[in-house]
């Protein structure tokens, strides 16, 4: 099931505009920033949380679970372990220990400590703004109101939220954009204007956001087990704040609020599928790289800082979170975008995105604010000061109460990090060439995604960056479309042909966009698998097996054509240069095998077997091994369809085709990332048994010093690589990799 739902796109004003957020995800449209944030342990899982209990008891399941025990004095500090202190600054006055963490009785009980305030207020000195009126500006008259005292931004932000009306997100609906949007600002409006609130006004608020999100809170979309979705988070965020701001006016409703939030959905199935190999292993936010980070901000910008002040140590419950900080470090090529068309720093695209073209999406208030708040988190460790290095390099966009309450810490340079980052979840591979400002960068997408509602058809397929141009990647889109094979026909962008996929017949894998157990279908028969991976300092190594999504499935007949579709890459370092070998097995010998390229400019078709996609004074330089000669090339212009991507993201593909005659056969290329200017290197390959697809070797020669001998057949096995003169047998397997006890990723054994 496909979710289409499209943002209002306003801007807001003050000291930083961050782009407007699409619907379905994100916070309302427009919010105003604060400017830039200034410039590790063992992980425990930890308990969870309890079930909760009547008010005045203690719940079950290994903490004190809602409603539990009143108690006073100072919320407690927040120790994040052996990497150093997070945020330690607690909560005054009486209250209650509430699912493991302290709720004061007065409010605000969300975010405000004392220590924050103060803070907050000091930074207001220098950075005070006017916020405007109207309701796409409630978070920052809700933020003003408190730093400043000046209770006319409380009654703005009441008057606009008395104005949200939420009785259509009835139970039975997939999802409610509004909640999302308007949620947490109207939370923070009754919890942080409470004093100015009328009687009439909290009694309203309460009873109407009680019913919405109780009505919510029963939807199928965004329940368990959707929990890369952008909607289960916004609802586990909208249940747990709500809980806890009401918490001493409507305890019982607030402790099935926060119960569902936190035991149901956080400890009982997020914190398992973020530990999962095919599910969250890793820390990526799987709705892509605009949808995936709404994730994060709904988890950092106020929900868990809270949690963390009232005692309970929820960042450092799963490493997920350490792993998101990692994702977009390497997700972040090293130098901001050379175009006329975007600009600023970007991350890698994957997924539905409607925002991509309007550039610098590594700098947007999602990710921003997130990595301020881990970067305060864990300050004194390896992830913290990473994060801050990210946060002074990318210079993003933080929400107000991000940035005012930043306690600063030290940077640490990413060069001790490995150059690669593998994503056990979604088998997603990022790396680079080295960690200096000219490096090629690329992504592999291997895998599936679990449990989102944007995902594309682009499993096997490779993005590339070099010195801040994009030398191949997907067609970023939503809900456009793209032609289809040959330049004909219209296709939906989610599809394979807006990818680099091999096509059979024609053909990418099968259209999919529900998983099993999520309420939806599965159009394929089985999840791509990665037979071999490994990262050294002089290359990395991937193989996955495609076949299950070209295959049918009991509800499709998928791409009967395509009896095994498997593909190998291969990025040597020191040359920054590329080889991907397909093994292709199909039907009939009768089939077409196409190998497919996208480049953002028109590309050149050199001679019979190299093409070039020059991109401003970089470009890749792409060479034919096998067949010894395209059958057939075509060069396909994206924007020839109706309902074509935005003009910033249309790209050209480039189909590369071979009609072998053969059930058997092979797509070997070469790809190297290079100055328009640099020397181009001369690949050969060596058939050890021409005429006999099963048998033998190939050899690819890429120059004196570096080859590959790949052991043919339908699967991969065997094979040695050489770099530098250097040789090394390709390893069998896939390489272990995790987070060592300094929360530093580690390859091996």
């Amino acid at each position: 099931m496909r979710n289409f739902c499209h943002g209002l796109g306003h801007a807001g004003l003050g000291l930083a505009v961050v782009a407007a957020v699409a619907c379905s995800g994100g916070s309302k449209p427009s919010q105003l920033t604060s400017g830039q944030a200034g410039a590790g342990s063992s992980i425990g899982t930890g308990g969870d949380p309890g079930s909760g209990g009547d008010p005045g008891s203690t719940g079950t399941g290994g903490r004190v679970g809602a409603g539990g025990s009143t108690s006073s004095g100072r919320g407690g500090s927040t120790n994040v372990g052996d990497g150093g202190m997070g945020n330690t600054s607690g909560f005054d006055g009486s209250g209650a220990t509430v699912n493991g963490f302290f709720i004061p009785m007065s409010h605000p009980r969300l975010f405000w400590t004392p220590d924050r305030l103060a803070k907050a207020k000091t930074w207001w000195k220098t950075h005070s703004f006017t916020p405007r009126s109207d309701q796409y500006s409630v978070n920052d008259q809700l933020f003003a109101a408190v730093v400043s005292g000046n209770a006319t931004y409380c009654q703005e932000a009441i008057s606009n939220t008395m104005m949200v009306d939420l009785s259509i997100c009835t139970a039975d609906k997939n999802g409610c954009d509004d909640a999302r949007y308007d949620g947490e600002t109207a939370i923070l409006t009754y919890d942080w204007c409470f004093s100015t609130l009328s009687d009439t006004q909290k009694s309203t608020l309460l009873a109407n956001w009680n019913k919405w999100l109780a009505a919510i809170q029963k939807q199928s979309w965004g329940g368990v087990p959707m929990s890369q979705s952008n909607y289960y988070w916004g609802d586990l965020r909208n249940e747990a704040e709500w809980g806890i701001a009401t918490y001493f006016e409507s305890q019982s409703t607030a402790t099935a609020f926060l119960n569902d939030a936190l035991v149901t959905r956080f400890a009982n199935d997020f914190i398992p599928a973020s530990k999962a190999a095919g599910k969250g292993l890793g820390g990526l936010g799987l709705e892509g790289d605009q949808y995936g980070p709404y994730q994060a901000y709904y988890a950092s910008h106020i929900l868990f800082p809270s949690i963390q002040s009232g005692g309970r140590d929820i960042f450092d419950e799963t490493p997920y979170w350490k792993g998101t900080v990692l994702n977009y470090i390497y997700a972040t090529p090293p130098q901001k975008t050379q175009s006329a068309m975007r600009s600023g720093f970007e991350v890698f695209p994957f997924s539905d995105d409607e925002q991509w073209q309007n550039g610098s999406s590594a700098q947007d208030f999602n990710k921003g604010t997130f990595m301020t708040a881990a970067a305060n988190q864990w300050a004194q460790s390896n992830i913290g000061a990473w994060a801050r290095q990210w946060l002074a390099l990318v210079s993003p966009d933080v929400e107000p109460a991000a940035a005012s309450t930043d306690v600063g810490g030290p940077t640490q340079d990413f060069t001790n990090l490995p150059l690669d980052y593998y994503d056990g979840g979604p088998r997603y591979l990022y790396g680079r060439s080295d960690w200096t400002a000219n490096a090629t960068t690329y992504m592999f997408q291997m895998g599936d995604l679990y449990s989102t509602g944007h995902s594309h058809d682009d499993w096997g397929t490779f993005q590339i960056n070099r010195k801040g141009r994009w030398l191949s990647r997907e067609t970023t889109a939503y809900t456009e479309a793209v032609p289809g094979y040959g330049g004909t026909g219209s296709q939906p962008a989610y599809s394979g042909f807006a990818h680099n996929v091999p096509l059979v017949n024609g053909q990418p894998g099968q259209t999919v966009q529900a998983f099993p157990g999520e309420g939806g279908e599965t159009f394929w028969m089985a999840a791509p698998a990665v037979k071999r991976l490994e990262s050294q300092d002089a290359y990395a190594y991937a193989d996955v097996d495609l076949t299950g999504v070209y295959h049918q499935s009991s509800l499709k007949d998928g791409n009967a054509a395509a009896q095994h579709v498997e593909r190998e890459l291969f990025f040597f370092r020191d040359i920054e240069t590329f080889v991907i070998l397909d093994r292709l097995t199909t039907d009939t010998a009768a089939r077409s095998r196409t190998f497919v390229i996208h480049c953002e400019t028109n590309p050149t078709l050199t001679d019979a077997t190299h093409v070039k996609c020059v991109n401003g004074n970089q470009q890749l330089a792409i060479t034919t091994l096998l067949p010894a000669a395209p059958s057939s090339r075509t060069v396909v212009d994206e924007s020839k369809v109706s309902n074509p991507p935005a003009a910033q993201n249309v790209q050209y593909r480039v189909e590369l085709n071979d009609t072998p005659n053969a059930t058997q056969s092979y797509l070997l290329h070469v790809l190297q990332a290079m100055d328009t200017s640099g020397t181009l290197l001369s690949p050969k390959v060596t058939d050890s048994a021409a005429g006999t697809p099963g048998s033998g070797t190939l050899t690819v020669t890429l120059d004196a010093t570096h080859s590959l001998t790949l052991t043919k057949g339908a699967s991969s096995s065997g094979g040695s690589i050489t770099v530098g003169g250097n040789s090394s047998n390709l390893r069998a397997d896939v390489e272990p990799f995790a987070l060592d006890g300094n929360d530093v990723p580690t390859w091996g054994p």
